[in-house]
């Protein structure tokens, strides 16, 4: 059976439609930088985030608690004193913060829009126990064997 024009045509379109969708991943990937690079962006930045995602963490493991240790540990780092920092817990679809007083409890895309938008983000989820670092954040990857503290970053 021989394909005509257009159906050749068609199925190129097709090829190439395809690789453009496999090839987009390596041109979208954020790059990697290491802890140095990271220290020096987050020493001089004013507004940092600090996340604490348990979306991925087991109901019933202490995992969880030890993503809001982490966070903690992170909040309380003489790296941070003086800065303008926000710490908000991700759970579920909802972004749980202190806003003065108040318990403010947002939309995930709300929270990344206006409550996270230019801020430097320490990042806690769950995962292997690695940290990778990026020029605007750095994830924190931890889970149930983590022994702590969260000494991720040492910056003075």
């Amino acid at each position: 059976m021989e394909l005509t024009g257009n159906y050749k045509w068609l199925i190129l379109l097709v090829i190439l439609i395809l690789a453009i969708f496999l090839a987009l991943p390596f041109f979208t990937a954020e790059k990697g930088i290491n802890k140095s690079e990271f220290e020096q962006i987050l020493s001089s930045k004013q507004e940092i985030a600090i996340v604490m995602d348990i979306r991925q963490a087991p109901a019933g493991t202490s995992a969880r608690q030890k993503i809001f240790q982490c966070g903690a540990d992170l909040a309380g780092s003489t790296a941070l004193v003086g800065k303008d920092m926000r710490i908000v817990s991700f759970e579920g679809d909802r972004c749980i913060f202190l806003q003065g007083t108040e318990v403010a409890n947002i939309s995930i895309a709300q929270c990344e829009k206006d409550t996270l938008a230019g801020r430097v983000r320490l990042e806690v989820a769950y995962g292997n126990n690695t940290t990778l670092f990026y020029p605007g954040r750095a994830k924190i990857f931890l889970n149930e064997n983590y022994a702590g503290p969260c000494a991720a970053l040492e910056v003075q």
